[in-house]
């Protein structure tokens, strides 16, 4: 009889306590899969959210980078804009002299190109036809002259003026609508649903209502621990969270986590922090809670990653002082950053 009560004893402090109640498991954070287009590395790279490398695909200068519903990347790179499959085929290609820093493949199976130094944003079809142009308007020339352009569900287009830092939004015929006047050099536009417009650039990342008002800003200082220095490439969720690539140039390299995923109240709550530096100037970023089917076969094929080994870089070189130099002179003020 006591032993008996001693286990109904036993049964009921652990019920009191919780411990009969097995515990949830604990929800992961960050984005299930991300891919990069790394400009410092020279490749289109897909990540999961442990870090692991699942695929890449090499091509110079990579800035912008996405993931597409068929499982093909598709990508900016030195001379223009490719598309290929997960087994690494081309499947359209648009090649050009100009500058590119964008793309983004539309609705209606066109793709939309920003043409920086050419000063235009276009439509091209399937075949690699143009069957849309746009001239971009901005005093700010040459590799200033634009960055990401982005078309709106409205059938507008947000173009980042990176040297005269403003998001300009231009109608179908190429007339510009309205101004968002940026603090600092502006290197992408989101619209919202609601319709707010989100940008990022050099020093942090703002949003403002449809009447061009901020509604918030926040500078690279309020990012903490993960030394945020140059916001470009961002992808907003359908849940509201934001994920950023911290581009990490100008003698700033390995010096910050080069992604970081926000809540959708604007605080940091996961980063990649690429201890084994498996990226190098990450400029553009997507990110998705699943893999297309194609995507994922194709990872699994190579044995759950890339069949190439990581570029790993060699830690930057500290700069010796130099001797023989006198004290404050011919001290020049140092150039904004831009990329």
């Amino acid at each position: 009889m006591n032993r008996m009560k001693l286990i109904v004893a036993v049964l009921l402090m652990s019920v009191a306590t919780g411990l009969a109640a097995p515990k949830p498991p604990a929800a992961k954070v960050g984005p299930g899969f991300f891919i990069v287009g790394d400009n410092g590395f020279n490749r289109a790279a897909l990540f999961n959210r442990e870090g692991v490398l699942l695929w890449q695909y090499k091509s110079s200068r990579v800035y912008d980078v996405h993931l597409l519903p068929s499982g093909n990347v598709l990508f900016t790179h030195d001379g223009g804009v490719t598309e290929v499959t997960p087994a690494k085929k081309v499947a359209f290609q648009y090649k050009t002299k100009s500058e590119v820093f964008s793309c983004q493949r539309l609705a209606n199976g066109n793709t939309l190109i920003a043409e920086c130094t050419a000063e235009r944003i276009l439509e091209v079809d399937p075949k690699g036809t143009i069957v849309k142009e746009i001239k971009t308007q901005s005093p700010s020339k040459g590799h200033k002259h634009m960055r990401c352009a982005r078309k709106t569900a409205a059938g507008t287009y947000l173009v980042a003026h990176l040297g005269e830092q403003v998001i300009k939004e231009y109608d179908g015929d190429g007339k510009i609508l309205k101004e968002f006047k940026t603090p600092w050099n502006c290197y992408e536009a989101h619209r919202r649903a609601n319709g707010n417009t989100v940008a990022t650039g050099e020093s942090g990342m703002i949003e403002f209502d449809p009447d061009a008002k901020v509604v918030w800003e926040r500078t690279a200082k309020d990012f903490g621990a993960v030394n945020m220095k140059w916001i470009a490439g961002m992808s907003i969720g359908a849940d509201g969270r934001i994920v950023l690539a911290n581009w990490l140039g100008h003698h700033q390299e390995y010096k910050g986590d080069p992604i970081v995923m926000l809540s959708k109240d604007r605080k940091v709550i996961w980063s990649y922090k690429d201890k084994a530096r498996q990226t190098n100037k990450v400029t553009g970023v997507r990110h998705y809670d699943a893999l297309p089917k194609a995507m994922a076969a194709q990872i699994k094929a190579q044995g759950g990653k890339d069949t190439a080994p990581p570029m790993k870089a060699a830690a930057p070189k500290t700069k010796k002082p130099a001797k023989n130099k006198k004290k404050n002179k011919d001290k020049k003020t140092p150039k904004a950053a831009t990329h």
